[in-house]
């Protein structure tokens, strides 16, 4: 019976994992055919093939389905349509509406039914999902100061700082935690401003290699930096 039990969380694994694909960088526009929902930077990307319908958006739960996504086509008339995702969002249910009629996504084969028995298309975001997305992540208010989470993954390090120009470039003022995925993060509050830092991991300098934008200080030479705006 035990190892019957682990052949089923085995095989519920494997199923899992082929739902979604997950991918840091899609150039929306080169989709060449449609898939199962892909986790892309800051959301989901759900595809139809071409000659589907005409005129095609989705409705999602996450915006008590108010808000319409309308579906484009990329050069290889592809349609797609984009849902940006919170980091707090853990479960997204959407229906489709092609040309008038609504339908279920047909390369998502999670389907639930409402309170009233209309089947919906649902997605359960995993916790990795969240370290797909846009780095450093700033929080999207118009108040001010804005949160910002950084985060840097080295499941072999020791100790791992955030080291940035706010605070004078202290080496050991914001120490980062390593969660059970291996990666290290923290979160602070910024004002409007450049700002500019680096990982200090280990008693030595890293660049935040998942945020391209980097300057050069006279002191510091080359660092990763972000703006609040």
């Amino acid at each position: 019976m035990k190892y019957y039990k682990l052949f089923i969380i085995i095989i519920y694994i494997l199923i899992f994992n082929k739902l979604y694909t997950y991918e840091k960088y899609v150039d929306f526009d080169l989709l060449k055919k449609a898939s199962k929902p892909r986790f892309v930077n800051d959301g989901i990307l759900i595809t139809l093939p071409k000659n589907y319908g005409n005129t095609i958006y989705l409705r999602t739960s996450i915006d008590n389905w108010e808000n319409d996504y309308y579906f484009k086509k990329s050069q290889y008339e592809i349609f797609y349509s984009f849902i940006p995702v919170k980091k707090s969002t853990v479960n997204i249910n959407y229906r489709i509406n092609v040309d008038g009629y609504w339908e279920t996504d047909p390369y998502n084969k999670n389907i639930i039914e409402d309170y009233i028995g209309t089947k919906l298309s649902s997605i359960n975001i995993p916790e990795e999902v969240k370290y797909y997305q846009q780095l450093p992540d700033i929080e999207k208010t118009d108040t001010y100061p804005k949160k910002v989470y950084f985060q840097y993954y080295n499941p072999e390090a020791e100790e791992v700082n955030l080291v940035c120009s706010i605070d004078n470039w202290s080496p050991y003022s914001n120490q980062m935690k390593k969660n059970k995925y291996g990666y290290w993060e923290i979160t602070k509050y910024f004002s409007k401003g450049d700002y500019l830092y680096y990982f200090y991991v280990d008693g030595n300098k890293v660049l935040d290699l998942n945020n391209k934008k980097r300057v050069w200080d006279k002191f510091k030479e080359q660092v990763s930096f972000f703006t609040i705006k």
